[in-house]
């Protein structure tokens, strides 16, 4: 099925914003990129706000159809912080939530979702298994 042109635009937004997240999270030191996340313990409204509905499921579509094409997008705090920042570009606010869980065995492994207003953006099919470890808005 042919997607809208504001998609495919978003899709090739998500493409690029996403590459940037990867190269900075691989060439400079945390401080400089880690303020991308937002403010620590702070958490968006959960209204409905109808007049971004359209963009956040938009959003959601070109994240979901870019991560097909790049490798990098199937992380799912890559993800997240592509959508974070999408939204700060648009005005709109947005929750990134990062998660861990601690299996039998002493290994961990660490999730991150997004939300904006009523809107799963990323993530939240899995955000039950974790416990909330840090919340950036």
């Amino acid at each position: 099925m042919r997607q809208p042109v504001g998609v495919r635009l978003l899709v090739l937004q998500a493409a690029a914003v996403s590459m940037l997240v990867w190269l900075a999270m691989t060439l400079l030191p945390f401080r400089w990129w880690g303020r991308w996340q937002g403010e620590v313990r702070t958490s968006t409204p959960e209204d409905p706000h109808p007049e971004t509905l359209s963009y956040r499921e938009n959003l959601t579509r070109a994240l979901i159809m870019a991560s097909r094409h790049l490798p990098i997008l199937k992380r799912c705090y890559i993800r997240a912080l592509t959508g974070k920042i999408l939204l700060d570009r648009k005005g709109i606010p947005g929750t990134l939530y990062i998660g861990f869980r601690t299996f039998e065995n002493g290994k961990f492994e660490g999730h991150a979702w997004l939300r904006a207003h009523d809107t799963w953006i990323t993530g939240a099919e899995r955000r039950n298994d974790f416990s909330v470890h840090g919340i950036y808005s």
